[in-house]
């Protein structure tokens, strides 16, 4: 049985959501790396690191701002 032409845009979407959730965990994660419990880094923080290095070298600033 052959696989559906449309399987990659499932995955694709899939990957889309996954990230986004992490995304939406990685405030969390930063609070705690930010705590006394020296931790590994999840590899979301190192990648929003990254993301929001880009943006701020695009932008001038970062897109979010933490005081």
């Amino acid at each position: 049985m052959r696989t559906s032409p449309f399987n990659h845009l499932a995955t694709a979407r899939v990957a889309r959501h996954n990230i986004a959730v992490q995304y939406k965990h990685a405030a969390r994660f930063k609070r705690a790396a930010q705590s006394k419990r020296k931790r590994h880094k999840p590899l979301i923080l190192i990648l929003l690191s990254t993301h929001t290095r880009l943006q701020k070298k695009k932008t001038g600033k970062a897109t979010t701002s933490r005081d």
